[in-house]
């Protein structure tokens, strides 16, 4: 069976360790060209990951230089005395973690469900591993530090806000914001709305543009999805698709703004000629003026 260079990589690395282990890949467990294995599987995905004893976020192979960075970066996170402000980061740590937080991983549409739903995180690249949950503190360090220096002018602080910065607007940290609203929730968390989900998947890559629909369902809240009631199906073809998923979408949007009024009937008709998304947009302008 063939495998890509990434995927290989990391089953090269596992195989480096030695002894037994026992790993689910989804490139490797659901039989890719059973598409109504593929419907099952994708439905359950969130529970998968949920479930899950630990999530492996692998990064690749990395080179000696940032073997080397993460390894005394790792070394910070396990020991908290020895943890650093952002403002005494060394430029080439700095680099090392902004690389981290902004690696094209981040921007995979299935990324986020793994990372947010995960009970536990491991970060690997190459030899190195780092606890995932450490970027939960990067991302509360992160906020710290911009406000404690909020107003300050200070040349040093000017400097670790701009890194701050830049690690907040990443999309790693994007994904961890989430993962902290889970963990802070416990039992009350209850996914993300529709509306959030969409600004988060927005720019986010995948293969099959199907995905892009199918890859938020586990994220999001219940009466949401319920509203939306969208279930896997890679049997229809991907304009079918989209083209459902925008007619619900308009649908759970007019519903959030004119709860006591029905979607007129023929609205639906316009999905079909590709004005659908123009008569939105002229709704939401037409109510923002009145």
């Amino acid at each position: 069976m063939g495998v890509r260079k990434n995927l290989y990589s990391f089953l090269a690395s596992m195989a480096d360790e030695g002894g037994q282990q026992l790993l689910w890949i989804d490139a490797l467990c659901i039989d890719q060209c059973n598409l109504y294995e593929r419907n099952h599987q994708v439905a359950i995905m969130g529970e998968i990951y949920s479930r899950a004893e630990k999530v492996i976020v692998w990064l690749g192979v990395g080179t000696e230089k940032t073997n080397e960075q993460l390894m005394s970066l790792s070394t910070g996170f396990t020991n908290p005395s020895e943890r650093a402000r952002i403002s005494e980061w060394t430029q080439d740590l700095a680099d090392c973690i902004i690389c981290l937080c902004w690696a094209l991983y981040w921007t995979r549409v299935w990324i986020v469900q793994e990372v947010v739903l995960a009970s536990e995180l491991e970060l690997r690249c190459g030899t190195q591993r780092i606890d995932g949950n450490e970027l939960v503190w990067l991302f509360k360090t992160a906020e710290f530090e911009l406000t404690q220096a909020s107003g300050d002018s200070n040349i040093q602080n000017g400097k670790s806000n701009l890194v701050a910065e830049t690690l907040l607007s990443s999309p790693a940290m994007h994904i961890i914001r989430h993962r902290i609203e889970r963990i802070q929730s416990h039992a009350h968390y209850r996914g993300l709305s529709i509306t959030s989900l969409q600004a988060t998947f927005a720019g986010l890559q995948c293969k099959d543009p199907r995905d892009r629909v199918y890859g938020m369902l586990a994220l999001a809240n219940p009466d949401d999805l319920a509203l939306i009631n969208v279930t896997p199906d890679y049997t229809k073809p991907v304009e079918e698709v989209l083209s459902e998923w925008r007619l619900k979408l308009f649908k759970y949007r007019w519903m959030l703004s004119y709860p006591l009024y029905r979607l007129p009937p023929r609205v639906e008709g316009f999905f079909k000629c590709g004005v659908g998304e123009a008569l939105w947009k002229w709704i939401r302008y037409d109510r923002s003026a009145s």
